[in-house]
């Protein structure tokens, strides 16, 4: 008689020690028959192969002669390699020996460096304005104001005197012409002057005549 995969998995999975079948971890561990598969059960030419989770609290060994036992006479006379591929634990199991979040105890002491009165930056509270990051700082601007005030020279701006924002060297519409212009600038409406000759004026040259001279 030719081994069930169906017949397999239904002998297997009643076994008090089988929590379930195992179909691997992307349903590899299956034998396909048309139109359906048999997850935890594998055929091949020379053995068959049983994939199971275990029952909690249940050797292991036991396992194994368990499900040996209840698919043999179904094999077909193949041999049964029993694979155990995890163990049922208990909800209740997980997690037991750790303490609940609410009790863990501070590693570092946060609550001693940050009490409950101080409170710490980047905190909000309910009815704190939020600030508009596109705001001018107040602070900044009053610091930078101080530092003009300490340069040397620097005068309190009036509000609403248009020379007190002038930068170094600006020139004002209604700024009367300097008199004290560099050597050299032209100013509009005055003649052009030719410059001068750096080269000393030449020496002319007068020729002497030669006198004849008579006997001696």
């Amino acid at each position: 008689m030719p081994a069930d995969a169906e017949v397999i998995a239904t002998v297997v999975a009643a076994c008090p020690s089988v929590a379930r079948l195992y179909p691997g971890r992307v349903a590899e561990v299956a034998t396909y028959l048309p139109g359906r598969r048999v997850e935890g059960v594998r055929l091949a030419e020379d053995q068959l192969e049983v994939h199971v989770v275990a029952a909690w609290d249940v050797p292991l060994p036991q396992v194994a002669d368990e499900v040996r036992g209840a698919a043999a006479p179904v094999a077909g006379g193949l041999p049964v390699a029993v694979y155990i591929d995890d163990v049922d634990i208990p909800p209740a199991l997980l997690g037991a020996d750790e303490p609940p979040e609410e009790t863990l105890p501070d590693p570092v002491g946060q609550e001693a460096l940050a009490p409950a009165s101080m409170p710490l930056p980047g905190d909000t509270h309910p009815g704190d304005p939020i600030p508009d990051p596109l705001a001018p700082d107040l602070v900044t601007s009053e610091i930078q104001d101080d530092l003009l005030l300490d340069e040397p020279g620097a005068a309190p701006s009036v509000e609403g005197d248009p020379a007190a924002d002038v930068l170094p060297g600006e020139i004002l519409p209604d700024d009367p012409v300097l008199e004290d212009e560099v050597p050299g600038d032209v100013i509009p409406g005055e003649p052009v002057t030719p410059p001068a000759s750096s080269q000393p004026p030449k020496k002319k040259r007068t020729s002497k005549k030669r006198g004849t001279r008579g006997p001696a």
